[in-house]
């Protein structure tokens, strides 16, 4: 068990023809779906994510909460709250007008941990940076599966 993230490919950017099938977009996820059972088929369900990263299991969410919780001073901290907050969370989203304030707490993190992280903070913080690139890139939010 663990914790991983994702983010779906923005409609506009797939680079299948889905011309001929009725797709929806699940306007929380970004996520495109229909209810045509041979679109699965056809296309399974990684040909439409962008990015996906395991930010790790159980344990290393906690310790990675753990080195971060006394640097961060927002109560409405993102990461703390709405990342590390569990390390089998899923279902949760950090939307698209939320990624600023994420780009902003990361960088924050960087900062303040330079040359004293561990490198699961590391992993953690260029897993999170790539993921928050792509999310910009495809204009989607970012998922908890």
């Amino acid at each position: 068990m663990g914790l991983t993230v994702v983010v779906y490919e923005n409609k506009n950017n797939i680079k299948v023809d889905l011309s001929n099938r009725v797709t929806q977009v699940d306007t929380d996820t970004g996520e495109i779906y229909s209810d045509d059972i041979d679109f699965y088929k056809s296309y399974p369900k990684e040909t439409f994510i962008a990015i996906k990263k395991r930010l790790g299991n159980i344990s290393a969410i906690g310790n990675i909460f753990d080195e971060i919780k006394s640097i961060i001073e927002n109560p409405n901290s993102i990461v703390l709250n709405g990342i590390l907050y569990s390390g089998v969370h899923s279902g949760d989203t950090i939307p698209v007008t939320q990624l600023d304030s994420l780009k902003n707490e990361l960088h924050l993190i960087k900062e303040r941990t330079k040359g004293k992280r561990s490198s699961l903070l590391d992993d953690f913080l260029l897993n999170m940076e790539a993921v928050l690139n792509e999310a910009r890139k495809q204009n989607n939010p970012i998922v908890f599966v």
